[in-house]
């Protein structure tokens, strides 16, 4: 399903707030979640070309559900190794939530 509504992730990181903007792109329920989004924490300009796409996927695995994730459009080094802290922290509280019921 084709999907365009905006999203925002609004927090604080090591003690400076962020906003990070986007626009989910492409829904299919219990299978599919694909966002992009740009951060202010960036350091650079607010245009499309700057903006990453993460998709979610969920699949089946002998009676498992995995959960994939792929991050295009990393612009650096740096920002792929933030990308790969904020990810492991991510996964990390959904796990907590999911094992708690």
């Amino acid at each position: 399903m084709e999907a365009r509504s905006s999203l925002r992730f609004v927090g604080e990181w090591e003690g400076k707030t962020y906003e990070d903007k986007g626009t989910i792109l492409t829904i299919e329920k219990e299978k599919l979640l694909s966002y992009n989004y740009w951060s202010n924490f960036s350091g650079v300009a607010d245009v499309s070309e700057n903006y990453q796409i993460v998709t979610f996927t969920l699949e089946e695995d002998n009676g498992k559900t995995q959960l994939n994730r792929k991050q295009q459009n990393i612009r650096s080094e740096e920002a792929k190794l933030h990308s790969e802290e904020n990810r492991k922290t991510v996964l990390s509280s959904l796990q907590e939530l999911v094992e708690k019921g």
